[in-house]
């Protein structure tokens, strides 16, 4: 998806959209998750962090940040939904959505003047031109832990740099503190230029 978002045949990226649901709330009662402490901004710790993390990766740097948090029903068990407007540094839109108590779906869709293209889960991307049909792409599945550890060891021994950038976790982390704040305050947060 950055790949494709970045040759330029989106044309510009004008909007990104994304939303990770699960079924953790169901499964994982009386863990991490539940804590507000230790996962604030409802399902966004546990599964919207990481949106926030390939919106950084294709986008890069939040600018502003608005958010809606919305609990249905508190711990155990919780019925949350959790909802976010970004601006990026570079002016592009997106949006961020995440429900804790709902079957898995994960989807981030960039929107550019010339198409867009959308990654269904991890193995299927669907680009979208004007007046032509859908092109589905499928992936074959990936160990991702894998590849990352490797990549992480592959870094340790400086066999390779890692494929994110130091710049990049900075700025992940950055726009998840904005994020969470935003959820619990209601308030539009708006991030220092880096």
């Amino acid at each position: 998806l950055k790949r494709i978002a970045g040759t330029g045949e989106l044309g510009a990226i004008l909007h990104i959209e994304g939303h990770f649901s699960n079924e953790h709330s169901n499964n994982t009662a009386g863990t991490w998750r539940d804590s507000p402490a230790e996962s604030p901004g409802g399902g966004m710790t546990g599964a919207g962090l990481h949106l926030i993390d390939a919106f950084v990766n294709i986008g890069g740097p939040f600018k502003r940040v608005h958010g809606q948090l919305i609990v249905r029903k508190p711990p155990p068990v919780p019925r949350d939904t959790a909802s976010v407007l970004v601006e990026f540094a570079s002016g592009v839109s997106g949006s961020i959505s995440t429900v804790r108590a709902t079957p898995f779906y994960w989807r981030v869709h960039v929107f550019g003047d010339k198409g867009s293209a959308e990654s269904l889960g991890e193995h299927e991307l669907v680009l979208h031109k004007s007046n032509s049909q859908p092109r589905r792409l499928a992936f074959p599945p990936v160990d991702a832990l894998r590849v990352e550890l490797e990549a992480f060891a592959d870094a340790i021994e400086g066999r390779a740099p890692f494929p994110v950038s130091g710049a990049d976790m900075l700025a992940t982390v950055t726009a998840f503190d904005a994020v969470i704040r935003a959820l619990e305050t209601g308030v539009t947060v708006t991030l220092e230029p880096a």
